[in-house]
């Protein structure tokens, strides 16, 4: 395998202490379980290739929470994290490990879960991520998060936590709230 892509992403949306937790447990074992059985598989069988990529699509949220979806920020830290350790081991065997942590994106998982789909026109379309993600392995990049609007709202994360705090939970818990 010369290219491996952890994109697998399902949400479960709602006040954490509210919420079931099978649909829970369903994000943790897609988004975070699934991608370090398989890559564990492959790595087992020797079937990673030396010039190879490893592509884990965390999220922004690794950066800004997620309020109204923390278990699937959980989820996609928990990614970035594996992803992150990987990168160190595998450095070796020449294996590149790529973290991607894309914002708002125009695909159906965006518009089911967010709560106002009127930004949709500002969301990233999906095949100028696919271009960004396809440019970052080719540089052997380890890190990229696209587009300047969330390059600055992840620098915002750090400097100004509480600022972006306020806003991601107006943008979300709230509106999920009702």
């Amino acid at each position: 395998v010369d290219l491996l892509i952890h994109n697998a992403g399902i949400n479960a949306v709602g006040h954490f202490a509210h919420m079931e937790w099978p649909p829970q447990q369903m994000v943790l074992a897609v988004n975070l379980v699934a991608p370090l059985l398989l890559t564990r598989g492959l790595l087992a069988a020797n079937h990673l290739n030396a010039g190879g990529t490893v592509v884990c699509i965390s999220s922004l949220s690794r950066f800004v929470g997620y309020p109204g979806a923390a278990v699937y920020a959980a989820s996609k830290d928990g990614l970035a994290s594996y992803a992150r350790s990987l990168s160190v081991a595998l450095a070796g065997q020449n294996i590149n490990v790529l973290t991607v942590y894309p914002g708002p994106t125009r695909t159906a998982h965006a518009r089911r879960y967010s709560p106002d789909n009127s930004r949709e026109a500002r969301r990233m379309a999906p095949a100028e991520l696919a271009q960004r993600i396809v440019a970052a392995v080719e540089k052997r990049q380890r890190t990229l998060i696209p587009g300047a609007g969330n390059q600055l709202f992840a620098v915002a994360g750090h400097l100004v936590p509480r600022v972006t705090e306020r806003v991601m939970k107006r943008a979300i818990l709230d509106k999920v709230q009702g």
